[in-house]
């Protein structure tokens, strides 16, 4: 059976080039369900993949990825 890597190291900043493209953008579930860790782990990961983004971002694209760690926070 094929189980998906683990995010070790920065390996979850391979999801980032499409996550943008994702319906919704960015979206936390499509994250979870392609690396393989606990809960705890899946969560840390998404958050610095996407203070990640964050900070490379520019214009509007800031803004909706700011609202979307701050959903993000506001559910953990």
């Amino acid at each position: 059976m094929f189980k998906t890597p683990a995010a070790t190291g920065y390996s979850y900043f391979s999801w980032l080039p499409t996550a943008g493209q994702l319906p919704p953008a960015y979206d936390y579930f499509d994250f979870a369900t392609t690396f393989d860790g606990n809960q705890k782990c899946i969560d840390r990961w998404y958050g610095n993949a996407m203070k990640k983004v964050l900070k490379d971002a520019k214009g509007e694209d800031k803004f909706e990825i700011a609202q979307k760690i701050n959903e993000f926070n506001a559910i953990n």
